[in-house]
């Protein structure tokens, strides 16, 4: 898997002034050391070699080199809310080059990515430092202030597919039902069964079955009444006939 450099800071190098000391071209007094004649020169090859004087060599000034904090990151790693800057590279190009290099806050530019247009617009930072994430060894992390030059958003550009609409799915219409209350699961829309009874019909059926319905309960109410009144005289005429045994 192709693994992408986030670095987390982008730094300027502060260069030092040249220490060498190059003459001017204007100034007079130097172009005239310059011009020397033939005669002169004759002179200057009869003098009898002096040991030089070791010139005590100027300390250039080194310039102010400030690391740059980067990681490797893989695409599964990265979430929504990293700021990344992709560069495809070929096999044999050294990503390290690609290190220190300092890159113009200016204008908004365009990358291409696996054929994808995105767009990539950059913004300086007005702020001195900035707290970012800086990954160590293991599983840790650390907060530290940084002097960020700037952020880079990366925006992807997507294009919706075209959907193919077939002529022949305009034609394939279902039938609308009509006066169905039900749909038999076999017989689908040819059961018309119950379409052939009359709306009135079908009312009086189910006033019919709520009277057959009480009716069946009252009965059954009137029987539990009469067979409890049964018991009752059945007890009756127990107790008369003990009594007149005892008289």
């Amino acid at each position: 898997m192709p693994s992408f450099v986030k670095d987390s800071a982008i730094k300027k190098l502060k260069l030092s002034p040249r220490s060498d000391n190059s003459w001017d071209a204007d100034d007079p007094s130097e172009g005239e050391s310059t011009s020397i004649s033939t005669n002169e020169e004759e002179k200057v090859s009869e003098v009898p070699d002096v040991p030089e004087v070791p010139e005590t060599p100027e300390t250039p000034e080194t310039p102010a080199i400030e690391t740059v904090h980067n990681a490797n990151f893989f695409l599964e790693e990265l979430s929504s809310d990293d700021e990344i800057l992709t560069f495809q590279c070929p096999d044999n190009f050294d990503v390290k080059t690609l290190l220190n290099k300092t890159v113009g806050f200016k204008k908004p530019t365009k990358i291409k990515e696996e054929n994808r247009k995105i767009s990539c617009q950059i913004i300086e930072n007005d702020k001195k430092t900035l707290t970012c994430i800086v990954p160590r060894r293991g599983k840790s992390a650390a907060f530290v202030k940084l002097p960020v030059v700037g952020h880079i958003y990366v925006t992807e550009s997507f294009t919706p597919p075209k959907i193919e609409v077939d002529a022949e799915e305009n034609t394939n219409t279902i039938p609308k039902i009509r006066h169905q209350t039900k749909r038999h699961p076999l017989l689908g829309t040819d059961w018309n069964e119950h379409l052939m009874m009359v709306k009135k019909q079908i009312k009086h059926q189910r006033k019919l079955l709520r009277k057959s319905l009480k009716l069946e309960k009252s009965l059954e109410k009137a029987e539990k009444k009469r067979k409890a009144e049964k018991r009752k005289l059945k007890d009756e005429l127990s107790l008369l006939k003990k009594r007149q045994k005892l008289e």
